[in-house]
């Protein structure tokens, strides 16, 4: 039979919920957080309420994959909830807006990272301040400051592109290797908060001395560390996708 053939395993499937559930947003984000909030307690709040919400979003995409096992994830849901034009937005706002932004983004904490280890090339001040945009409500944007660790982005996401584009069975052992990295590497932050010794489990009861937001400050902080927290659990949108692909193997269809 002809059309492409689906080589995901269990063990693959697995390694890429994981895997963008543990993705950039967990390493990144929370001293951003806590540095909008100032409480630990309230931070621990916000990854509570931004978990349960989450659950539910996905455990709505679940039932609807099981409603309609078809190709096309959200897209599908969207289009038989919504009907065609909200799905069509959706669609394109998706491929030319945010899931393009959010595997650049993955791909830049990488290459960010990276500099911890490599020296990456980077522009004299005078060249960079050569090309400013400057972009109504958003700010100035100096397009060739970072520009090692912005090519290394570039290099990172075409690599990975082709590396799929070529061998979906390459893909999911990359990718099952990076979950697995990823795992350890979670796992060895909370080994060194447990039994590092240089800490003060105290310390996560008390406030910050010089981030107390309070009234609308802290609500509107609140939010924003929220944005944090939900971009730290996208990965169960990835659940939307992986059901409907699956297909029965002895009727060749999808179930």
């Amino acid at each position: 039979m002809g059309g492409l053939q689906r080589r995901f395993g269990f063990s693959t499937t697995v390694a890429v919920i994981v895997g963008g559930v543990i993705g950039s947003g967990i390493f990144m984000k929370p001293a951003l957080m806590a540095s909008q909030l100032g409480s630990p307690l309230v931070l621990l709040s916000v990854w509570v309420v931004a978990g349960i919400v989450t659950l539910f979003g996905a455990m709505s995409n679940a039932e609807l994959a099981a409603m309609y096992p078809e190709t096309g994830g959200s897209y599908v849901y969207f289009r038989k909830v919504y009907g065609n034009g909200f799905a069509f937005l959706y669609g394109w706002s998706a491929f030319a807006v945010f899931n393009t932004a959010g595997t650049a983004s993955i791909a830049y904490v990488f290459a960010h990272y990276a500099t911890a280890f490599v020296d990456l090339p980077e522009l004299s001040q005078g060249t960079v301040d050569s090309m400013v945009l400057h972009l109504p409500g958003i700010g100035t944007i100096l397009p060739l400051a970072n520009i090692g660790v912005k090519a290394l982005t570039i290099v990172v996401v075409l690599l990975l592109a082709l590396l799929n584009y070529f061998s979906a069975g390459m893909g999911g052992a990359v990718q099952r290797s990076l979950t697995v990295l990823k795992a350890v590497a979670i796992g060895l932050l909370i080994m060194g908060l447990l039994f590092g010794g240089s800490g003060v489990s105290e310390h996560s009861m008390f406030a910050s001395a010089t981030t107390t937001p309070t009234g609308w400050a802290m609500v509107a902080a609140y939010v924003a560390a929220l944005g944090g927290a939900f971009w730290a659990y996208d990965g169960w949108n990835n659940i939307t996708f992986i059901a409907g692909e699956v297909k029965d193997p002895q009727r060749n269809i999808p179930r």
